[in-house]
C-alpha cells in the first residue's frame, strides 16, 4: 500500500506549518507500506524550499518508507495546485493534509486497517477533527466558530452512496482517496466542466472538495469518514476576525452554487430568481433576529452567507445582480 499526502500551501503561517511538518514527518508509516509527502508550493514567498528549518526537520525525520519532495506549481490557486499534486503522486492513495491540518501519529495505520474492509468505499474523511484555536473566542461564538472550522467527532463508521451532503460525506480536511477515482475529477477539470475554484490568494472560495466527493460517488463508489482517523485542524488569530469570518461565509455559499450547478445543472434550469427587494428584506430579518437575541456577529455571518448563495444563483443563470443588491452589499461592507 502507498500513500501520497499531498499539502498545498501559499504563504502558510510558519508557526502552524511547523507543527504540520512535525506531525506529518511523525506518522507511523506501517509496516510493507510506503508513504511520501508531497509539499506543494503555490507561489510562495518567500519560497518553501527556502525555509532552512524546514530542510533540517526533513533531513533529520525521513526514512526510507516516508520520503518528502517539495514540488513548485506556478499557476495560482489551489485547484492547480491540488491537480499538480495529483500528477507527481506515486501512490494509489493520496491523502490531502493542507497546510493547517495536524494528523494522529496513526494516521496511516488506521488507513491501512481500514481501507481493505470497505473497499466499496471511495474517499474517507477523518471522523475526528479537532478544532485549534490559537487566540480566545468568546463562549458566546464557539460552538459556531468549531462548526464552521469543521470540529467533527463521530463515535461508528459512517458511509454513505448519496449525492446530497450528509454527516458521512467527508471534508477535504485530511480526506482520503483513491488515485484511480481522483482522475475523474481531474478531468473534468482539465475538460473545463468544473472551472469553480478554490481558493486563489486571498479569494476565500471552496468547491473542490464538494466536487471531489461528488466524483467518487458518481463513479459508483461510497464515501465515508471513521472516527479513528483524527486531526486537529489550527485556526489562527487572523482566520477569526469578524471581517474574514463573514468574507468566508459569503464566499463559501457563493461558491457552493457554481459548483451545484456545473455538476447538475439541469436542476437550475426552472428554478426562479428571488426578487431584489424580498432577498434585501429577508437578510434585514435575519440580521435583525440575531441582533435581538443577542448576538449581532452570527447574525451578519449568516446574512452573509444567504447574499453569498443569492449571488450564485444570480450568476449561475447570467442574470444582472440587479443595483440595489450591489448597492445593499456595499452598504454592509463586502468587497469582493
Amino acid at each position: 500500500m502507498h500513500f501520497s499526502i499531498i499539502t498545498c500551501a501559499y504563504n502558510p503561517d510558519v508557526v502552524i506549518f511547523k507543527r504540520v511538518a512535525k506531525a506529518v514527518l511523525s506518522l507511523q508509516v506501517p509496516a510493507k507500506c510506503q508513504a511520501e509527502w508531497l509539499i506543494i508550493d503555490n507561489n510562495s514567498n518567500p519560497a518553501i524550499a527556502e525555509y532552512d528549518w524546514l530542510q533540517a526537520m526533513i533531513e533529520e525525520n525521513s526514512t526510507k518508507s516516508l520520503s518528502v519532495r517539495i514540488i513548485k506549481e506556478e499557476k495560482q490557486g489551489l485547484t492547480a495546485a491540488r491537480l499538480r499534486g495529483y500528477y507527481a503522486a506515486k501512490g494509489d492513495f493520496l491523502i490531502l493534509i493542507d497546510d493547517d491540518n495536524e494528523p494522529s501519529a496513526d494516521y496511516l495505520e488506521v488507513l491501512q486497517d481500514l481501507l481493505p474492509r470497505y473497499e466499496f468505499v471511495g474517499a474517507w474523511g477523518p471522523g475526528t477533527i479537532e478544532v485549534d484555536f490559537l487566540a480566545p473566542v468568546s463562549k458566546k461564538y464557539e460552538g459556531h466558530y468549531r462548526g464552521t472550522f469543521q470540529e467533527k467527532h463521530l463515535s461508528f463508521t459512517n458511509y454513505a452512496h448519496t449525492e446530497s451532503s450528509s454527516s458521512a460525506h467527508p471534508f477535504g480536511t485530511g480526506m482520503v482517496i483513491r488515485k484511480t477515482l481522483m482522475q475523474e475529477y481531474v478531468g473534468q477539470c482539465e475538460k473545463g466542466h468544473y472551472q469553480t475554484t478554490d481558493r486563489i490568494g486571498n479569494s476565500l472560495a471552496s468547491a473542490g472538495d464538494t466536487q471531489m466527493v461528488y466524483s467518487v460517488v458518481k463513479q459508483g463508489f461510497a464515501v465515508g469518514c471513521e472516527p479513528k482517523l483524527a486531526l486537529k485542524h489550527i485556526i489562527p488569530a487572523k482566520r477569526l476576525s469578524y471581517d474574514y469570518m463573514r468574507k468566508m461565509s459569503f464566499e463559501i455559499n457563493f461558491s457552493a452554487v457554481l459548483a451545484d450547478y456545473e455538476m447538475n445543472n439541469a436542476a437550475f434550469t426552472t428554478m426562479q430568481l428571488p426578487k431584489a427587494h424580498y432577498v434585501i428584506r429577508k437578510a434585514l430579518s435575519m440580521y435583525i433576529g440575531y441582533l435581538w437575541r443577542r448576538v449581532p456577529l452570527l447574525g451578519m455571518i449568516y446574512t452573509m452567507g444567504y447574499l453569498g448563495k443569492t449571488i450564485g444563483y444570480y450568476t449561475v443563470k447570467s442574470v444582472k445582480i440587479p443595483y440595489s443588491l450591489r448597492w445593499f452589499l456595499r452598504l454592509l461592507g463586502y468587497r469582493s
